[in-house]
């Protein structure tokens, strides 16, 4: 977990802000 944590921090946040975009 050292460069795929970004990623899906970045993945959960947009989710999270635009869920119809997932």
């Amino acid at each position: 977990m050292t460069t795929a944590w970004p990623m899906r921090k970045a993945i959960m946040n947009s989710q999270a802000q635009f869920p119809q975009s997932g």
